[in-house]
């Protein structure tokens, strides 16, 4: 399922998408039954899911090839733990049902699709409860940062919608930076988790 959200006046696109997403994460705390177990991925200094999801009384872990932003993060309480290494590597190392949410928030869109597509498989594994999703919709021309902060895929609602996510499209919020949408993808997982 998608549903769209027209444009908002930029004072109050981003309040929206906050008040939005915490509404998506009050469900998976529900789908869970308990203070849930969050891995961020390619979480940087995990801005998005503070911002996005509260403080989030709950244990969470932040992965990400950036030492620097991952000890900024802890620095700043962000997180409870934090890992060095490549996300499809810490996944490849996780048993089934072993972590009950998986976020990819603006992280998807610095690997290759074909990375994409493989990290979201393993995360279908790895996840009891479900997967949540932030990310550009389609092209966002960006210049600056170093290599993990270059786009290297493009996505865009269908190929969430395709996977049996609940989508969300945020029209015109990434226009300043030289992009369109954003998207919201979310999975609950059933108890079978066959797509």
């Amino acid at each position: 399922m998608i549903t769209i959200f027209p444009p908002r006046t930029e004072l109050y696109k981003l309040k929206f998408l906050v008040k939005y997403m915490k509404e998506q994460w009050g469900l998976f705390v529900t789908a869970s039954g308990k203070r849930p177990s969050v891995v961020d991925l390619g979480c940087g200094e995990c801005k998005f899911a503070r911002l996005f999801l509260g403080e989030m009384n709950t244990p969470r872990i932040g992965i990400d090839v950036n030492r620097e932003r991952l000890r900024s993060a802890f620095n700043k309480k962000r997180l409870n733990g934090l890992l060095v290494m490549p996300m499809y590597d810490f996944l490849k190392r996780c048993k089934d049902d072993s972590w009950d949410v998986i976020l990819f928030l603006d992280s998807l869109e610095h690997v290759t699709k074909e990375e994409g597509l493989l990290l979201l498989e393993e995360a279908h594994r790895v996840a009891r409860v479900g997967i949540i999703i932030f990310i550009p919709e389609g092209e966002v021309i960006r210049d600056k940062g170093l290599e993990p902060d270059h786009h290297k895929a493009i996505w865009v609602s269908d190929d969430f919608d395709k996977k049996g996510f609940n989508v969300a499209i945020f029209e015109d919020y990434h226009k300043k930076v030289g992009g369109k949408n954003a998207i919201v993808a979310t999975k609950i997982f059933t108890e079978n988790k066959k797509d």
